[in-house]
């Protein structure tokens, strides 16, 4: 493991954490020095975009301005070079702004105000940008599918009985068959969605179309028989089940207020589940609110509609038990893990430390199975991707992957071989 560790931490763009930047902050080198003011100033956001913090990356933060915008530097001493040996990255500079509105986003690019556009686009732009590329100033891509919106039953939900629903296999299958991709398809994607449930993407060489498509068929009547077999009934007939306390199956679902389209699928998986007697109430709320609740796990089933079917070995902590408090889904699994996800982050570990690709093959094959089989959590689908790219750019790839696992759309700022044209 520790050999595999110092490997896959070259993969980010801060491969370490340097001690003279940040030991003024740690109470263990300054007695001033609190770990509440430490991990406050350590987060994901502060390392990527504090101005100062050495990294391998293409380019540096040099100013932010918080809730404005971030301006990069190409780095001078970045290490990648192109087949002619030039360095790379060819840009000098990248600037993101903070803009909190996706329609502006759009229209901002569409009116050649902004480069890159991707991150906050949705399938319902796509007539739009399709209309305005005559104008010349962009040029609009749809790649996929990949990734898509995940439901993360909480395994250690606040409330015992509802833990104890989502941790019978029973009603895992129940919720899945209960929902009605297609209606989600065409109604919220336009149909730019790949149906799916949680497993490994076709992008994995661990693909099996089998264990994709496990557990989508629209089948409410099998739902409702699976929730009466696991003892799930409604009791008192009031058209909602009952949990084991006799307290109302009821779930709170949290995800982002934007985009919209994640609430309004929401809103449909709340009808759908509504049929076969589970009550829903959706909390869409801001990001800054949303975050915390799923690392604290103070949720019962939290959304994110970019994950799903990614890479597991480049996010390990979502797959398996790698350390006391992950995967966030079950910060108990340490102590309280059912058997299969105990071997799958056994087999998970092996997989990191392996060189034989048929050992790999099998302990991933493996893995995969056992998620998709225990319904580890509820993927809606993998979506078609849409962004664009404004003309003056060149080097602009035509196919690209959404995925943050690979570096990929999400995060324009790996694109060092994109430069602009004269």
């Amino acid at each position: 493991m520790a050999a595999y560790s110092r490997l896959q931490a070259f993969f980010g763009t801060v491969p370490a954490y340097p001690r003279h930047k940040l030991e003024h902050l740690h109470p263990r080198y300054n007695p001033e020095a609190n770990y509440e003011t430490f991990r406050d100033s350590t987060t994901a956001a502060q390392l990527v975009m504090n101005p100062g913090l050495p990294r391998l990356s293409a380019w540096y933060p040099v100013r932010w301005e918080r809730g404005q915008r971030i301006v990069y530097a190409r780095n001078p001493y970045y290490w990648k070079v192109d087949t002619a040996g030039n360095q790379l990255p060819y840009a000098d500079e990248i600037e993101f702004n903070v803009i909190q509105d996706s329609q502006v986003i759009l229209l901002k690019f569409m009116n050649a105000e902004i480069d890159l556009f991707g991150r906050y686009s949705q399938a319902s732009m796509l007539q739009t940008l399709k209309a305005g590329e005559r104008t010349g100033k962009y040029k609009i891509r749809v790649t996929g599918p990949e990734r898509g919106m995940t439901m993360y039953l909480n395994w250690d939900a606040p409330n015992p009985s509802l833990r104890e629903a989502f941790r019978t296999l029973k009603v895992r299958q129940a919720l899945s068959h209960a929902i009605n991709r297609e209606e989600i398809k065409e109604i919220i994607y336009q149909g730019m969605l790949d149906i799916s449930g949680y497993s490994f993407a076709p992008q994995s060489p661990y693909y099996s179309e089998g264990a994709y498509r496990k557990y989508t068929r629209y089948d409410p009547e099998l739902s409702s028989r699976l929730l009466d077999e696991a003892g799930f009934v409604d009791r008192d007939g009031d058209g909602i089940r009952n949990l084991t306390d006799g307290s109302p199956f009821a779930v709170n679902i949290d995800c982002l207020i934007t985009p919209s389209m994640t609430v309004d699928a929401m809103q449909l998986v709340a009808e759908h589940w509504a049929q076969i007697g589970i009550k829903v109430y959706i909390n869409a709320t801001l990001r800054n609110i949303l975050w915390p609740r799923r690392t604290n796990g103070e949720f019962d089933i939290h959304v994110w509609s970019l994950e799903g079917p990614a890479d597991p070995l480049a996010r390990l902590n979502d797959w398996a038990i790698m350390n006391p408090t992950v995967p966030f889904w079950h910060k108990d699994a340490t102590e309280s893990a059912q058997p299969w996800l105990y071997e799958a982050t056994d087999l998970i570990k092996q997989a990191i430390s392996t060189v034989d690709t048929v050992k790999l093959r099998e302990q991933m094959t493996r893995v995969r199975d056992l998620h998709t089989d225990n319904v580890a959590a509820i993927t809606i689908g993998s979506r078609y991707h849409v962004w664009g790219a404004g003309t003056r750019l060149g080097n602009v790839p035509m196919q690209n992957t959404a995925a943050t696992a690979f570096q990929g759309w999400s995060r324009p700022i790996f694109h060092e071989q994109i430069f602009i044209r004269e």
